[in-house]
């Protein structure tokens, strides 16, 4: 079995990826799915906390003691996942710069 000698010359710019993203679509990329979680997690934990003080308010006394144990757990929950997303868009920011 002979084998031969093939000589190539190429730059790396003509050798690309078929689905090269560039770094600046990356960036917006992430900068979009960063801001779309945390509005959504905003907007989840806001409504959560509107329908439990809604319930609150037109309970009677057994059940306002059932949602008045319920409620900090849940707003520690939005609290953490709200500032969770702040904590990564804040750490992506700073690493674009």
């Amino acid at each position: 079995m002979a084998s031969s000698v093939v000589y190539a010359r190429f730059t790396p710019t003509q050798v690309q990826p078929r689905y090269y993203i560039e770094m600046g679509q990356a960036r917006n990329m992430g900068r979009t799915v960063i801001g779309i979680v945390r509005n959504l997690s905003v907007i989840a934990g806001v409504i959560v906390i509107a329908m439990i003080g809604i319930k609150f308010m037109f309970g009677s006394v057994e059940e306002r003691a059932e949602y008045q144990k319920s409620f900090l757990p849940i707003v520690i929950g939005a609290i953490l996942v709200m500032g969770a997303t702040t904590i990564v868009s804040m750490l992506f920011n700073i690493t674009q710069q």
